[in-house]
C-alpha cells in the first residue's frame, strides 16, 4: 500500500520579472557580500569565485550580441530601523540567490575593468546595448509577511544548496549554505556548526588532517566538504566519511547528543594518536604531503572510522576491552601505512599504490579499492585487518 506525503507548508512565493542590466550593476556591490549597502547584494552563503577574463568577456559579448545567459533569482528583503527621532525607516533591497558570478563578471565590465572586441563601457553605442540588457529574474519573497526572518533566511539557504548556476555548487558551498548565522539568527546544520568549531579551534586537525580556516563565508569553504565527510564519521559512522552532499541531507538537521559528541571525541582521539605513532615511527620527510595521506577520508581515515564502528557500533567504553582494541588499531594501521609509506621513499607512489592494491586488497574489486561509500570502507577496512594478521 502506498501512501501519499502532504504538500509541505510554502515558505517562498516566486514570481517572474524583468530588470533592466544597468540598473541592477548600479545598485550592485559583489565585493561586500552582507556588508553592503546597495539595492542589490550578495548574501553570506554566496560564493566568491573569479572567473578567468575569457569567461568574462565572452559573457559580455554574449550581451552585446543579444544572446541568453540565462535568468537570476533574488530575494525581496525589507529591513526596519530607527532613525534619530525613533521613527522607523525602511529598506527594500535583494539578495541574489543564483547569479552571483555572472552578475560579477558583468559588474566588473561596467566599472571598466576589461574591454572586448566590440569595445569598452566608455563606447557610447556598447554602454547602451549593455546596460539596456533585459535580464530575466525569478524574484523569491515571504509568502507571508509574518514569516520570521530566521525562517525565510533557512529556507533560502536550503534553496541554494540546491541550485546551480553555469557554475556547478561544490559539496563546499552547498554546506556552507548550512552555517549559523547570528544576524539572521539562523542556527543552521548541528553537524556543519560542530565541523567548523572543531577545525578552527583544535591545532590536532591541521597537524594531522591538514585542514584549518574552513570559514564558509570565505576562501577556506573549499574544504568544508572534506571536514564535514571526516568529522560526520566520526559523530555518525562510516556511512557518512565520504564528501558526497546529498547522502548527508538526512543528518544536516540532526541534533548532535553529548553521547554522540563523545563519542566522536574518542574516535577522534584514537585516529590521532594513530597518526601521530605513524610519523614517529617513520618521520615525515622533507617533500611528503604526510597529512593528504588522512584529509580524504577515501585513503585510509574511512576505513580507519569503520574499524572502530565496527567493534564499538553504539558507545565506547574506556574499559580493558578498549584498551587492548586500541593497541591493536594503533598497531595495524601504523604497520599498513608505514609499509606503503616506505615503499614510496624506495620505489615511488605508483609502486605503493600497486602494493596496496595487490597486497591488501588484492581480494576486492576496483570500486571497493577506490570509492568512499560504507560498503567500500569496510571491505578495505575487512582487508587491512585480515593483511595485519598475517603480517604483524
Amino acid at each position: 500500500m502506498s501512501t501519499v506525503t502532504n504538500l509541505p507548508e510554502r515558505l517562498l512565493s516566486k514570481t517572474a520579472d524583468v530588470k533592466l542590466l544597468g540598473d541592477i550593476l548600479a545598485e550592485f556591490n559583489p565585493a561586500a557580500f552582507a556588508n553592503a549597502t546597495t539595492k542589490y547584494r550578495k548574501p553570506s552563503y554566496q560564493r566568491g569565485l573569479n572567473k578567468s577574463t575569457d569567461w568574462n568577456q565572452s559573457l559580455v559579448r554574449s550581451v552585446l550580441e543579444g544572446k541568453a545567459i540565462g535568468g537570476i533569482v533574488m530575494s525581496k528583503w525589507e529591513k526596519a530601523e530607527l532613525n534619530e527621532q525613533n521613527e522607523p525607516i525602511y529598506t527594500k533591497y535583494f539578495n541574489i540567490e543564483d547569479g552571483g558570478t555572472r552578475l560579477g563578471a558583468l559588474k566588473k565590465f561596467y566599472d571598466g575593468k576589461f574591454t572586448t572586441k566590440y569595445g569598452d563601457i566608455n563606447n557610447k553605442e556598447v554602454k547602451k546595448v549593455f546596460n539596456d540588457y533585459r535580464v530575466a529574474v525569478e524574484l523569491l519573497e515571504k509568502t507571508t509577511s509574518t514569516t520570521r526572518d530566521c525562517r525565510y533566511f533557512k529556507e533560502l539557504c536550503t534553496n541554494f544548496s540546491l541550485l546551480q548556476e553555469g557554475t556547478q555548487l561544490t559539496a563546499s558551498d552547498r554546506y556552507a549554505a548550512w552555517a549559523a548565522d547570528a544576524e539572521f539568527k539562523f542556527e543552521g546544520s548541528p553537524i556543519v556548526n560542530f565541523t567548523i568549531e572543531q577545525i578552527s579551534t583544535l591545532n590536532d586537525y591541521e597537524d594531522c588532517f591538514g585542514l584549518k580556516n574552513i570559514d564558509p563565508r570565505g576562501k577556506g569553504r573549499k574544504n568544508l566538504a572534506k571536514g564535514v565527510a571526516l568529522i560526520s564519521g566520526m559523530v555518525f559512522g562510516p556511512q557518512y566519511a565520504n564528501a558526497q552532499y546529498f547522502l548527508h541531507v538526512p543528518i544536516l538537521q540532526t541534533p548532535l547528543t553529548d553521547k554522540a559528541k563523545t563519542k566522536s571525541l574518542i574516535v577522534k582521539q584514537l585516529i590521532i594518536q594513530t597518526i601521530q605513532n605513524i610519523q614517529t615511527k617513520l618521520p615525515r620527510w622533507s617533500n611528503e604531503r604526510f597529512t593528504g595521506n588522512f584529509t580524504n577520508c577515501a585513503k585510509f581515515t574511512g576505513s580507519m572510522i569503520a574499524d572502530i564502528y565496527d567493534t564499538y557500533p553504539d558507545a565506547i567504553g574506556r574499559d580493558s576491552n578498549f584498551n587492548t582494541f586500541a593497541s591493536d588499531f594503533n598497531c595495524r594501521w601504523t604497520k599498513l601505512i608505514n609499509t606503503w609509506r616506505s615503499l614510496i621513499q624506495t620505489h615511488g607512489r605508483s609502486k605503493a599504490d600497486e602494493w596496496l592494491a595487490t597486497k591488501v586488497y588484492n581480494d576486492l574489486d576496483t570500486a571497493n579499492k577506490r570509492n568512499c561509500l560504507e560498503a567500500n570502507l569496510r571491505l578495505r577496512m575487512f582487508a587491512v585487518r585480515k593483511w595485519a594478521s598475517e603480517n604483524i
